[in-house]
């Protein structure tokens, strides 16, 4: 019974860090355990909580950078300018 109390959490931990490898970044374990196997539980969930929440704001960062490059890009040729190449090519 004194194993099954450290194994069966570490199962748990095993199987999240297998759906955090494939690419699931909203997993988090549960543990009620203040010893060092909840410890590092805790700080698996905080290391996935953060790989997140970086991934978002890279995310963030590229599609303000696609917008921007989006912007430039139709200050460079105005609108006009646009439906009158598409028109003239049809």
């Amino acid at each position: 019974i004194l194993s099954y109390t450290f194994t069966r959490p570490i199962g748990r931990l095993k199987n999240a860090m297998k759906q955090v490898e494939a690419g699931d970044f909203e997993i988090q374990v549960e543990s009620k355990a203040h010893d060092e196997i909840g410890m590092l539980i805790q700080s698996f969930n905080y290391m996935v909580s953060r790989l997140r929440q970086l991934i978002m704001e890279v995310y963030q960062q590229k599609l303000a950078q696609k917008n921007a490059e989006l912007t430039a890009l139709q200050s460079t040729f105005p609108l006009q300018y646009i439906r009158f190449y598409q028109l003239d090519v049809n």
